[in-house]
Order: C-alpha cells, then sequence, then structure tokens
C-alpha cells in the first residue's frame, strides 16, 4: 500500500476486519475504532497491540440497546480510553427511546466518573441529546451530525464535531463545514461501508487514503488556511478531545 500524502486522522470509525486497521497502522493513521461489542473489542485489541495513533472506544450503541447487555460491556469500558457511540436516535432504530436514555446516562455516568470522553449519536434527537449532556459536564464528540440545530448549544458545552463522509453530497452536513470553528472540527469516515453508503457506490479500503485527505483539503478551503496546517489543527484538536497534551 502507497503511504497517503497527509497524516490521516480518522475521530470515529469502524473496522469490519483485520486488513483495515492493518492499513490505518501501515498508514500511521491516527483514529478512534469502536468497539461495539465483546467481539469487536476483543479483535481490535489484537490487532491495534500498544499502537498510541490507534485508540478504542466502546459503548452499546442506540441500535443494539435491545441486543447487548450493559454486563456484557461493562468490563470493556474500563480497558478503553473512550467511551462511545451511543446516544438517541428515533430515525434509523425502532427501538424505544425512552429505553435508548436509560442506557445513555448509565454510560454518561460512567464516563463522568471515570473521567472519560464520549462519542455521541444524535439523530432525530438532537435536542434532547443536548439536555441530557447539559446535566454530565465532560468532553463530547458530535459524530457526523447532520443537522443545522442546536449547534450552537452544542459548541457552547465544549463539544467537538466531527464532519462525515458525506461531507460533499448532504446538504445540512455541507453547511456544518461552515459552521464549526477551526478548533473544534475533526472528520471521521465511520468505516468503510458508511463511505460506500454516503457515495452511493461500491468503496475500496485502497481509496480510504485519498478519501480523508480530500476531507482535510476541503476544510483547508473552508478556512483558508493551507492544508498541512488544517491536518496539524485537526490532529490537535484529536488529542484535545482524547485528552492528550
Amino acid at each position: 500500500m502507497e503511504a497517503p500524502l497527509l497524516q490521516i486522522i480518522d475521530a470515529h470509525t469502524h473496522a469490519d476486519n483485520s486488513d483495515f486497521i492493518q492499513m490505518l497502522q501501515v498508514d500511521q493513521v491516527y483514529a478512534t475504532i469502536n468497539c461495539a461489542s465483546p467481539r469487536e473489542f476483543n479483535d481490535h485489541f489484537k490487532a491495534i497491540g500498544d499502537s498510541k495513533r490507534l485508540l478504542l472506544s466502546a459503548g452499546i450503541h442506540p441500535w443494539k440497546v435491545n441486543q447487548i447487555q450493559w454486563n456484557e460491556m461493562q468490563p470493556i469500558f474500563d480497558q478503553v480510553p473512550i467511551i462511545g457511540e451511543i446516544g438517541l436516535d428515533n430515525v434509523w432504530t425502532t427501538n424505544p427511546v425512552e429505553l435508548q436514555k436509560v442506557i445513555l446516562k448509565k454510560h454518561l455516568s460512567y464516563a463522568l466518573q471515570s473521567q472519560k470522553p464520549v462519542i455521541i449519536h444524535a439523530k432525530g434527537q438532537e435536542l434532547e441529546t443536548l439536555k441530557i449532556l447539559k446535566t454530565y459536564p465532560n468532553r463530547y464528540l458530535i459524530h457526523w451530525y447532520s443537522s443545522e440545530r442546536y449547534v450552537q448549544d452544542f459548541l457552547n458545552l465544549g463539544c467537538y464535531f466531527s464532519i462525515g463522509p458525506s461531507f460533499e453530497t448532504e446538504a445540512s452536513v455541507q453547511k456544518l463545514l461552515y459552521m464549526i470553528p477551526f478548533d473544534r472540527v475533526l472528520i471521521e469516515s465511520d468505516g468503510l461501508e458508511s463511505i460506500a453508503w454516503a457515495l452511493n457506490r461500491p468503496f475500496k479500503i485502497k481509496s480510504y487514503a485519498p478519501f480523508m485527505e480530500s476531507m482535510v483539503e476541503r476544510l483547508a478551503q473552508v478556512h483558508h488556511v493551507p492544508v498541512l496546517k488544517m491536518e496539524q489543527q485537526l490532529i490537535q484538536n484529536l488529542h484535545s478531545f482524547w485528552g492528550i497534551q
């Protein structure tokens, strides 16, 4: 595999196989890799080894609150530096929102007590998510946000936002490019399958690095800075979210 031209960051991704994690290692990508089940955690934990660039996050996704039990994931939460993705969604799942809230608050309480940052999924429940986060002050990443509402309210809480792979195809995400300050913006792939979904076409692993580079270049245009400066800022923002000085 050819090395990427830029230093890539991927604030939130899912790894469907070890080849993807190997590529992240080879290309020296800074990435947060999500673990949504004990099996994923075991596989990903072995794959990343002692990498300082690849960190694991873990949480019960709102789509999975009726499938995965807290006691299955509790031992994993103790072993990862980041909690998530977790949140509320009444658009892409029929799981009861009240059950989602119970699980979300349980995660947020744990994250606050253990001083771990959190990756948030909010779809159709943006205002309710905002209200809940206000009661658990912490470092939050609002991932692949696709609403034009409440952005400033989340920013006022100190939240970071990651621009998702629909940055050229989804109007609300395009607008978000201009709404998120230089020191709060991140980018993410959400995994190869999510890029394919966003582009509405097959997406191969060899296209990952050029695609992520194109996101950095787009943000550099928006913020009127050289690409290298944008790249350095993204790394700084990710480290700030992670809690690395």
